[in-house]
Order: structure tokens, then sequence, then C-alpha cells
């Protein structure tokens, strides 16, 4: 079974899957998360293409589609519940945001099967950007800079934000302009059994207890 989590940056999506994953664990002893585009070989390759200056967004969509592969190659050998951190939802709103031919990102998510059920976390970026300040610093790719600064500038504005010497206000703007863009995409994708929730908060009981039902349903327990 395929648990999808979506949401933008700062949205609660990894405290949310924690918590599940602790309520599901009491009733199945066989479940995982999958943090998707972690892996190291990936994250090395696209470095390589951002740093020469050669990233495109028909690149990092290949990437992005050669990690989901990969991953969903693990799941053939196990059985059990798979929370995945992001799945290929998030594929298709990076790239189109950053250029892709949204018609292309489409025939991409399509080649991937849908996941049992996706929660939908849509949360005001201007709050998230704050949420990710204050637990451990934004990056320049999470800032969106990277749609600033494209090409063989990327590199320039790369040291520049690890030497801070980047506006902050240049940095909030970008970021709360491309998650706005994400969450809007989010939304025009065909998404068979979702649930949408608005603004989320770790604290909000009656918002996980709604998504708890929905994941028992799912899960058949």
């Amino acid at each position: 079974i395929n648990i999808a989590f979506e949401g933008i940056d700062g949205s609660g999506k990894s405290s949310l899957i924690k918590l599940i994953k602790n309520n599901l664990t009491e009733a199945h002893n066989k479940v995982k998360v999958m943090e998707w585009f972690r892996q190291k070989s990936q994250r090395d390759l696209a470095n390589i293409f951002n740093l020469g200056g050669e990233m495109t967004p028909e690149i990092l969509a290949a990437l992005h589609a050669s990690s989901t592969l990969s991953m969903l190659d693990q799941e053939k050998s196990s059985t059990g519940i798979f929370l995945w951190d992001r799945y290929v939802f998030s594929s298709y709103c990076s790239t189109v945001i950053r250029g892709l031919n949204p018609q292309i990102a489409k025939n991409i998510l399509s080649l991937f099967p849908e996941p049992q059920l996706t929660i939908i976390l849509l949360s005001d970026p201007a709050l998230c950007y704050d949420r990710i300040c204050q637990r451990d610093g934004i990056n320049f790719y999470e800032s969106g800079l990277d749609r600033f600064y494209t090409g063989f500038s990327r590199n320039i504005g790369l040291n520049k934000f690890k030497n801070s010497e980047v506006n902050k206000t240049l940095t909030k703007e970008c970021f709360i302009s491309t998650m706005d863009d994400w969450n809007c995409l989010i939304q025009t994708c065909t998404i068979k059994n979702s649930v949408v929730i608005h603004n989320f908060d770790i604290n909000d009981a009656e918002a996980i207890e709604n998504i708890m039902k929905e994941i028992v349903i799912v899960c058949g327990f």
C-alpha cells in the first residue's frame, strides 16, 4: 500500500509522516517511510548539472523519474505500508515551475502507479518560510533562487548564497513565488484518491484524526 504526502517545504509533511508511522506501527509491523529523491547518487548527479550550469527541466524530470523507479523497485522485494515523503506529483510541480512543458510532465506522471491515497498539505508559503528559517535554515534550491539565477549564473548565485551575500528579501520573495506556483500546480494534478488539508498544524488533533480515518480505510484495518 502506497500513501503519498505532498506539500511545499515547511508544510509539515515529515512531522505528519512520523506521527502517522508511529500510529500505524501499533496495528501493522511493516511500515516504511520512502524519502523521495534523497538518494546520494541522484543528489550528486543533480549537483553536477547544477554547478556546471547545465541543469534543465528535462534533465531534472529524468533524475526524478530514475529516483522514483529505483524506489519502486525496492518495494517489490517487500510488503507493507509505504509512506512517501513526496512522490512524482512533486516532480510534476517542480519541473513545470522551472519551465518543462506541462504536457510532457503529465506524460511522465502517467507512467507511474498512483498511490492508494495522497495527502496534500496546502500551506501558506510565508508561514512555511518562517518555519524553515526557525528550524534549520533555508537552502538555495529550496528557496527557488535557482529560478532567479539560471544557466551559468546559477553557480555565481549559489556562491553568493553560501557567503550570505544574497538579499534576504529576495530569498523570501523567490520562495513565496515558487511555492505559490507549486500550490497552484498540485491542484491541477488528477489524483483519484486524495485528501487536501489547508494550513496543516501538527497540533491540530482533529485534522490528524481525519487523516488517520482515511488511512485506516485504505489499509483495511
